[in-house]
């Protein structure tokens, strides 16, 4: 049975957490992507319901800042499809995805993070195209994300695209290409897109290394690990996600993307 969802309550919540964390809300806009990792040591949790949070917090989210108000979902294991878009409404949106992936056959094999991202990495491309800043810009933000690049700071969206949040939710250790992974990922933040890396598994033997490593070394890739996944609440979603990395990228982002 799905997890309850308030579609007000919890569109609120998300306003109400990003307005806290310093980010304008009344120009606050993104499209809202989910990557959802079908491999099949995450079987057990689909059927207890312990993934719906995370497209519950998706939805939500997706209601406060996506100007289409609605989810896109790719799911992936060790093979990976585009299941389409889902709207805000839709109660039993976990159990139509999962019918979605059976019928691209993509469920419960192995996990390839790289498999996944690919799916949108040509539609990324279209976000923003490439324009030039004030020369002193991606210097002075230089400082303020430490020792990584600053893509979103040095690019601009002349296309009229909007901005991509994206939530990449896996349970296991990755057994594809770290490099391209890490490529992709990449690729993302230069074209103004904030990855969002979530490893949900309570087994502290799985290390998430290749995540955590992506989050380190990229900016606009941001990890959380969700080590209770039994007891994670919606709410918990939007503070890790709204967290200070991320308004700092976000207002690196709309000061070389003006308005």
């Amino acid at each position: 049975m799905p997890t309850p969802f308030n579609v007000e309550k919890e569109t609120q919540a998300v306003f109400n957490t990003v307005k806290n964390a310093g980010v304008d809300t009344s120009q606050f806009s993104m499209e809202v992507k989910l990557f959802a990792d079908v491999s099949g040591s995450f079987q057990d949790e689909y059927r207890a319901g312990l993934v719906d949070p995370f497209f519950n917090a998706a939805k939500a989210i997706a209601n406060a800042i996506d100007p289409d108000k609605k989810v896109q979902v790719v799911g992936f294991s060790d093979k990976a499809a585009d299941t389409g878009d889902y709207e805000i409404t839709n109660e039993n949106i976990v159990q139509d995805f999962l019918n979605r992936s059976r019928n691209a056959g993509i469920l419960w094999s192995g996990t390839d993070y790289a498999k996944g991202l690919a799916i949108l990495r040509e539609d990324a491309k279209a976000v923003s195209v490439a324009k030039s800043v004030a020369s002193g810009f991606g210097s002075a933000l230089k400082g303020l994300f430490g020792s990584k690049p600053s893509p979103a700071a040095q690019t601009g969206a002349t296309s009229g695209k909007k901005p991509w949040l994206v939530m990449f939710v896996s349970d296991g250790e990755d057994f594809g290409s770290e490099s391209k992974f890490n490529e992709i990922l990449k690729e993302f933040a230069s074209h103004g897109i904030f990855t969002v890396l979530i490893g949900a598994n309570s087994d502290e033997n799985v290390t998430f290394s290749r995540l955590v490593k992506a989050a380190k070394d990229i900016d606009g890739v941001t990890f959380h690990r969700i080590s209770d996944i039994t007891g994670i609440q919606t709410t918990d979603l939007y503070a890790k996600i709204f967290n200070a990395e991320f308004v700092n990228w976000y207002s690196a982002y709309k000061a070389a993307n003006p308005a």
